[in-house]
């Protein structure tokens, strides 16, 4: 084992790592934002030609007539900002869920056999024969979260200690 003086000694060994991480980050939800965004484009033109063959942004008044036309524009502009918004949300979700999936299997994995027989012996004593149901499980183990009013009147006191 190499002795480190300087944290950036370090750097060559786990920068190329990092730096493939973070650019696949950054492309992956550029282009889920990129393509979310054009969709929402597609959408709002459809919207916007649906709008104008209905005549649903024309008005009277030649002011109130240029406010509506305004509508054109924020459509156009705001629902494919939208778009690309919700693609870089649901990238960057993705990601962390994929992230944190990977980083947690190996330690699951390695301790799964302690937490089966944990739990077998802890539910040994609610089902002898073995046999549980998922809605056995519920029971027992939310049975203590479920809130028990102190009296039967609609309302209840606040006792505070």
């Amino acid at each position: 084992m190499q002795e480190v003086s300087n944290l950036g000694e370090l750097a060559p060994e786990w920068a190329g790592g990092l730096a493939s991480a973070v650019g696949g980050y950054i492309f992956g939800t550029l282009f889920l934002a990129l393509l979310c965004g054009f969709i929402f484009l597609v959408l709002a033109i459809l919207a916007c030609v649906v709008l104008f063959r209905k005549g649903l942004l024309r008005r009277e008044e030649s002011s109130w007539n240029t406010l509506a036309k305004i509508s054109y524009l924020l459509i156009l502009i705001c629902l494919p900002t939208a778009g690309a918004a919700l693609g870089a949300a649901y990238s960057t979700h993705r990601s962390a869920n994929a992230l944190l999936d990977d980083a947690m299997r190996p330690a699951l994995t390695s301790r799964m056999p302690l937490v089966r027989a944990y739990l077998n012996t802890q539910l040994a004593s609610y089902r002898p024969d073995g046999i549980f149901r998922a809605q056995d499980l519920a029971k027992t183990f939310i049975r203590d979260l479920r809130y028990r009013p102190q009296s039967d009147r609609m309302w209840e006191p606040i006792h505070r200690t």
